[in-house]
């Protein structure tokens, strides 16, 4: 057998190795040819199965790391997040603290507007809201002094408040800050309704 023969019959048994074609596909009738060709496409299939398991291990590998990744900044996010909040509710409070005389003002003046607006206006109620957030924030600030005996700033700025501690008060104030302005709101609002409807039907009925 000359040695192109040889070639082709290993570039045919490559070839249905490699696209899963089967045995009989290129397989040669003559004894000598199918020996090559049986030769080449048990080579061919067995470099097929280590280049698959490589890619399998490699694959399996990226997964592992992008598992890890993912993990690692799933828990940098969270710590992040923790400390973010720790800061956001001790600014919130602080801030409420400090400027205590213009949360009182603020709620009062959105009362005031809610109140005229007979509590049935959507944007003065939001507005309301905000001054009930603000005046919320500014009561948790006396919940903590009462619980731990100091102005809640000196608290916060301790040294010797432990990191738990501001965790606890931290779930606590966004636990308290979802619940009690918008139910103060909603209560509020309710009464002004209540109290104003009366009143206005009176003035119709005189007129």
């Amino acid at each position: 057998m000359n040695f192109r023969r040889e070639e082709q019959i290993r570039d045919n048994a490559i070839n249905d190795a490699q696209n899963s074609n089967g045995w009989a596909s290129n397989r040669p009738s003559d004894y000598e040819g199918r020996m090559i060709y049986d030769r080449a496409f048990e080579d061919a299939q067995e470099a097929n199965r280590s280049d698959e398991e490589i890619d399998a291990e490699v694959a399996e590998e990226m997964e592992m790391h992008d598992a890890n990744a993912k993990g690692v900044m799933f828990i940098a996010m969270a710590i992040g997040l923790l400390f973010f909040s720790i800061l956001a509710q001790g600014a919130l409070v602080g801030y409420s603290v400090n400027y205590t005389p213009f949360v009182i003002i603020g709620f009062i003046l959105t009362g005031v507007f809610m109140y005229m607006a007979n509590g049935s206006n959507a944007f003065l109620n939001g507005l309301f809201y905000v001054g009930c957030f603000a005046i919320a924030t500014r009561f948790f600030a006396v919940i903590v002094e009462y619980y731990e005996g100091v102005p809640y700033v000196n608290y916060i700025m301790a040294d010797t408040t432990h990191l738990g501690d501001l965790i606890k008060y931290t779930f606590f104030y966004f636990v308290y800050i979802c619940l009690v302005p918008y139910g103060l709101m909603k209560l509020v609002t309710m009464m002004v309704r209540e109290f104003k409807t009366p009143k206005q039907q009176e003035k119709k009925l005189n007129i």
